[in-house]
């Protein structure tokens, strides 16, 4: 049940009302840019994964929303940034690609 908690703090304490998971609580420098706390793809991944486990394991729905908050977050990063990772990631279209 461990990892129930966990996903249940993950969630009360990272989640941001405006989309996704922060990184760290607070930031260290309150000031500047540092004034708001980052929100990483990579972490965004992690918990969408992780919760997503919790609610195959658990059957509860709070972890299925806590995966969908995730990853409607990471569906709203520019499609610049999605075509360079799908490129990346599909052996098919890079090889495809070179030839442009």
């Amino acid at each position: 049940m461990d990892a129930g908690k966990a996903g249940d703090f993950i969630g009360a304490a990272f989640r941001d009302d405006a989309g996704g998971f922060f990184t760290p609580k607070t930031g260290e420098a309150k000031i500047g840019v540092f004034a708001k706390p980052a929100k990483l793809a990579d972490d965004q991944v992690q918990v969408a994964r992780f919760m997503n486990m919790l609610n195959r394991y658990f059957g509860k729905d709070v972890y299925k929303d806590s995966a969908s908050h995730a990853m409607r977050y990471l569906t709203g990063f520019p499609r610049s940034l999605a075509a360079i990772v799908f490129v990346r990631t599909r052996p098919s279209v890079r090889k495809n690609f070179r030839r442009l």
